[in-house]
């Protein structure tokens, strides 16, 4: 009887450990995509699964622009599911870079003065205020942190703020 008490007993704290690390940023069954941070914006802000999405992939294709080649990769390379994340599409079949305007010339010229502009009116097709891009910031610079370490946050902070 104890045997079995204990058995139930050591399989509920694995089913607790395992339910608390897979609400931790970079653990989980989705540490190695861009899950856990869309589940974390979808959940604290209140936005949906799109909108998550192309949110997070107008802030990067932002950091793209302000971000030299080689800074840009050192973040890929630490955080690799964002180039996914930028290849997604959206529920209308188009990418969601190609949706927010990211890949147009006229964004790629664009002034660092400019950029917020841009990024209220990415998220504004997203149908979310401009606000918002305020709200998404830490949420995204604290996953990149936790996932890559205080140099890829440093970088993301600098290339967004």
């Amino acid at each position: 009887m104890k045997t079995q008490l204990f058995r139930i007993f050591c399989i509920f704290v694995l089913l607790f450990v395992s339910s608390a690390c897979s609400s931790i940023p970079g653990m989980g069954d989705n540490a190695s995509g861009t899950g856990t941070l869309i589940s974390l914006l979808t959940s604290k802000l209140g936005v949906n699964t799109e909108q998550a999405i192309g949110g997070t992939a107008a802030l990067f294709g932002s950091a793209k622009k302000n971000l030299s080649t080689d800074d840009f990769s050192s973040v890929t390379e630490s955080l690799p599911e964002i180039k996914s994340l930028l290849g997604k599409t959206t529920k209308d079949g188009r990418g969601v870079a190609s949706k927010l305007g990211l890949s147009s010339a006229e964004n790629d010229q664009a002034g660092a003065k400019e950029e917020g502009n841009n990024l209220t009116k990415q998220f504004s097709k997203l149908g979310l205020s401009s606000d918002m891009v305020g709200k998404f910031i830490p949420i995204v610079l604290d996953y990149a942190k936790s996932s890559g370490g205080d140099n890829v946050m440093n970088l993301l902070k600098g290339a967004l703020q």
